[in-house]
């Protein structure tokens, strides 16, 4: 695994042009082009923000950045995994005519992901600038956590990827999960709500600890230790699963395209 990982690493200008020309596929002959993907979670955030504020008696200022920053967090989380399923289906011509590892689809769908995300930002930080409660604390813990995610994403993307390969009723079955992850996930509410000896059980949910992680220190919120334990414990049992998969099944998935 570590071989593919330095074949597409120095080939990196090959996945910064696959991850390029699928973003713009996705909006060919838009003239709002990526704009599209800022103006609609923005106005979702919004909408979502006032209702909800309105429906828990909360404070809009409180918690509109609330839900908007871990809106954008999760989306992009919880995409980058549900639509790795088909990566390697989708880029099936690649592997066909010409020796390639697999690994390339997975490093151009985290490219790719991540320029979406990088689109958001801006959402990110009007929502922290305009919001009077809101304290930014970036530090050391903050750098690591991105860096724990991407390793997170990227072991479970290729992981993912490879039994919906192989599996293809997988691909629906992700997607419910995704869909139920977003119930029991901190993006609506807030784990404050819930009573005390209950909320280390629901940093159980990776998507939970990592967004626990990430979104909090653009809030000023403490985090939970059990957040960093649970990310650390799941990126572990990730890049193992990855491993495992990768020596076992790599080699097949070219009869399964």
């Amino acid at each position: 695994m570590i071989n593919d990982i330095k074949f597409v690493l120095k080939r990196w200008r090959i996945v910064h042009a696959l991850g390029i020309s699928r973003l713009r596929e996705r909006y060919a002959r838009s003239k709002l082009g990526q704009l599209w993907l800022t103006l609609s979670n923005l106005v979702l955030i919004i909408v979502t923000g006032i209702v909800w504020s309105v429906i828990w008696k909360m404070q809009l200022d409180e918690y509109l950045p609330y839900v908007g920053v871990g809106h954008i967090i999760y989306l992009f989380i919880s995409q980058t995994l549900n639509e790795s399923t088909g990566i390697f289906i989708a880029d099936a011509r690649y592997y066909l005519n010409q020796y390639m590892p697999f690994l390339m689809s997975v490093f151009t769908h985290l490219y790719r992901s991540t320029l979406i995300f990088i689109h958001n930002i801006p959402i990110i930080l009007g929502l922290v600038i305009w919001s009077n409660s809101a304290v930014v604390r970036l530090n050391i813990s903050f750098i690591f956590s991105i860096v724990l995610l991407y390793i997170f994403l990227f072991c479970n993307s290729y992981s993912i990827a490879a039994i919906s390969t192989r599996f293809r009723d997988l691909i629906q079955i992700f997607g419910l999960i995704f869909q139920l992850a977003f119930l029991v996930t901190p993006v609506m509410w807030q784990i404050s709500f819930v009573p005390l000896k209950y909320r280390d059980y629901f940093m159980l949910n990776p998507l939970a600890a990592f967004l626990e992680m990430i979104r909090n220190p653009f809030l000023g919120i403490e985090i939970l230790k059990s957040a960093y334990l649970s990310a650390f414990v799941w990126t572990l049992i990730s890049i193992l699963i990855s491993v495992i998969i990768h020596k076992k099944f790599d080699r097949k998935i070219i009869f399964w395209v």
